[in-house]
C-alpha cells in the first residue's frame, strides 16, 4: 500500500473527521476528494481552524501519539480582554500542572501573521477590548485550552492551529489541502525519516476544492 501524507487547512465549523454526524455539516471530505484509508492525526473540534495532518503511515501515526514524541504545536487564540504578564504566567503554570512532562510558552503577539477570514465573524463587543496569544503546549494538553483560559476568565473567541513541530499553515488558505511525502513529512514532525535519503524540504503539491464552496465559510476581504 503506498503511503500518503497531506495537510489541511480546516476551517471554521468544519469537522476534522470524514464523517458527518448530520447531512448539514461540513467535514473534510468537502474539502478534497481524499483517498480511503487516511487516519487524521490530533483531530481537532469544529471551532478550532487551522493545521490538521492526514496519513495512511500508521507507524508514524502511533509515533506521534506515544508519550515520549515531545514536539509541540502552537496555537494563535484569540480572548476576551488583555491578559497581564502575571496571568499568561498563571496559564502557563495551569497547562503545565495538567501534565508536566511538557513545556507550555504562552505570550502575547504583537504581530499576527496573515490569516484566512472566519465566517462568521467572531463576536464583537463594543466595550471589551481582544487580545491574540500564542500558546504552544503538547497535543496531549491542547484540547484544554479553552477550559484553561475560560477558567482564567479570558473566553476564547477564535484559535486556531498555526504550527506543529515545523510544519506550519503560512500561505494556506481556507481549505487548503498540501500533498507531502513522506521524507517531508517526517521532516516537518521533528523525526529522523526511515530511509537514508538526505533531508530536504520540497515544494508541496496545493489542492483546493474548497474554493468552490468559499461562499459557504468565507467572507470577501
Amino acid at each position: 500500500m503506498e503511503l500518503e501524507y497531506y495537510i489541511v487547512y480546516k476551517p471554521y465549523q468544519v469537522l476534522a473527521q470524514f464523517k458527518k454526524d448530520n447531512p448539514s455539516q461540513h467535514s473534510l471530505l468537502d474539502l478534497y476528494d481524499f483517498p480511503k484509508g487516511l487516519i487524521p492525526i490530533y483531530p481537532m473540534d469544529k471551532d478550532t481552524e487551522g493545521l490538521v495532518l492526514l496519513t495512511k503511515d500508521k507507524t508514524l501515526s502511533a509515533f506521534l501519539h506515544d508519550a515520549a514524541y515531545k514536539a509541540l504545536s502552537t496555537f494563535y487564540v484569540q480572548v476576551e480582554g488583555i491578559p497581564t504578564r502575571n496571568e499568561l504566567q498563571l496559564m502557563q503554570d495551569l497547562f503545565i500542572k495538567i501534565d508536566n512532562r511538557y513545556n507550555c510558552t504562552i505570550k502575547r503577539i504583537t504581530s499576527l501573521p496573515e490569516i484566512p477570514v472566519r465566517t462568521p465573524p467572531i463576536r464583537y463587543r463594543k466595550n471589551v477590548p481582544t487580545t491574540w496569544v500564542s500558546i504552544t503546549v503538547h497535543e496531549r494538553v491542547s484540547s484544554k485550552i479553552r477550559k484553561v483560559l475560560a477558567s482564567c476568565n479570558y473566553p476564547v473567541l477564535r484559535m486556531i492551529k498555526y504550527y506543529h513541530c515545523r510544519l506550519n499553515a503560512m500561505n494556506m488558505s481556507n481549505g487548503e489541502v498540501l500533498i507531502l511525502n513522506k521524507n517531508d513529512m517526517y521532516i516537518g514532525c521533528g523525526i529522523t525519516p526511515p530511509s537514508k535519503a538526505a533531508p530536504h524540504i520540497s515544494m508541496p503539491q496545493r489542492k483546493n476544492k474548497f474554493k468552490k464552496l468559499k461562499t459557504k465559510f468565507v467572507t470577501k476581504r
